[in-house]
């Protein structure tokens, strides 16, 4: 079994938790949007309402056909690309204004390379919308079976955006009560996949969690996520 796929196709029955994720950052998105590791499209048509023109790309060829077959010609141009590729900042010439990046930097072995092209690419005061893995305590087989080379800590990413040239907006840890299903799954049990049926509680308990999480803005999360803007 590959595992990221069926990952992917586990996630993509998650609504109520790509709602939540898209919401969150909804209000950062301008008019021409490149979605970085787009895989089979699980936030793709959330994005298509909320933009002009979405440009998606994937390391996967099959993802890429998978998004052309799933949208209808002309609302999604999508490309092959490895983020590693110096060839990929040719896409700058599309006047891109968002990078939407989305779990991806963690699968990226040189993710400074990939963060150096991801700014490149972008116009100036372009928007790019990251959401990583946090806590390295969180490190085990779930992340290992996903091809995962690392989890991010808060300072660790925003010192490295500041880096390469990006004003930090907003950073926030998102997903606390995913943080227990993790450490157990990965840390205790050993699991390198989610179990569905884990999966669709979460799913169906999200409204719940996403009350809680907007009343007290968690300290702590089993994910990041980062706007940072590009500076002139």
């Amino acid at each position: 079994m590959d595992i990221g796929e069926e990952t992917l196709r586990r996630i993509n029955k998650m609504d109520k938790f790509n709602e939540w994720l898209f919401d969150s950052f909804r209000p950062y998105l301008g008019k021409r949007v490149l979605e970085m590791g787009c895989g089979s499209g699980n936030l793709t048509y959330h994005l298509l309402d909320h933009c002009e023109e979405l440009i998606a790309i994937d390391i996967s060829e099959r993802h890429i056909k998978t998004i052309k077959d799933r949208f209808p010609p002309g609302k999604v141009q999508a490309f092959h690309f490895d983020i590693q590729d110096r060839e990929i900042v040719k896409l700058g010439e599309l006047s891109i204004d968002t990078i939407v990046c989305l779990n991806v930097l963690e699968h990226i072995k040189d993710d400074d390379l990939a963060l150096e092209n991801m700014h490149e690419i972008l116009q100036p005061e372009g928007r790019l919308i990251l959401f990583v893995p946090a806590l390295r305590m969180l490190y085990g087989t779930l992340d290992m079976g996903l091809d995962h080379y690392r989890r991010y800590s808060r300072g660790e990413l925003s010192e490295r955006l500041e880096v390469k040239g990006f004003i930090i907006e907003k950073d926030a840890y998102m997903n606390f009560f995913g943080m227990f299903g993790w450490f157990l799954n990965g840390k205790i049990l050993h699991r390198n996949i989610l179990p569905t049926d884990q999966l669709l509680l979460y799913n169906r308990l999200m409204p719940l969690f996403r009350f809680f999480e907007k009343i007290t803005g968690p300290p702590i999360g089993q994910s990041l996520l980062f706007i940072a803007k590009k500076l002139l």
